[in-house]
């Protein structure tokens, strides 16, 4: 990592990385290619690209390899945008994207979610499962609705 002046403040040998971004707080995301296993045998099957967070010292705080995004949570719905101390990270699962919420220091908090609607500072507007509703940062539903609208719903 250089510094306006060009100055090297951090450095570490990874896989090749295809980008960087800022995240606020002393975190970055770094975006590079990695090695994927194979879910069922273990074995590395391909490579595609992963996000990870990381510290301006490099120090790895959301491995790169789990998650495909890594961003810091944000609410756009009042026209202001807003952020919060939360990292947002999604992976997918054959053909579906499951997120994960953590702290700023990487401790995960909220996990398998399918989707995330909005974002606010002490709640999330969620579906989870065949669940839809508001649950707070620490996991709690605090309303909670079945998606389904009849017992024969397709």
């Amino acid at each position: 990592i250089l510094d306006r002046e060009g100055k090297v403040t951090a450095e570490k040998e990874m896989q090749p990385v295809s980008g960087v971004s800022s995240l606020g707080d002393n975190r970055i995301s770094v975006y590079a290619e990695v090695l994927v296993k194979d879910p069922y045998d273990g074995e590395f099957d391909y490579i595609d690209y992963s996000e990870g967070l990381f510290d301006l010292s490099l120090n790895e705080i959301i491995p790169l390899g789990r998650y495909l995004n890594v961003y810091r949570a944000y609410n756009y719905a009042t026209g202001i945008e807003e952020k919060f101390d939360y990292i947002c990270a999604g992976r997918y699962t054959g053909n579906n994207t499951r997120w994960d919420i953590f702290t700023m220091d990487g401790k995960l908090i909220i996990e398998n979610l399918n989707e995330i609607s909005q974002i606010g500072p002490k709640y999330l507007a969620v579906v989870k499962g065949f669940s839809a509703g508001l649950i707070d940062y620490e996991g709690n539903w605090l309303v909670k609705r079945s998606i389904f609208d009849t017992l024969v719903d397709d």
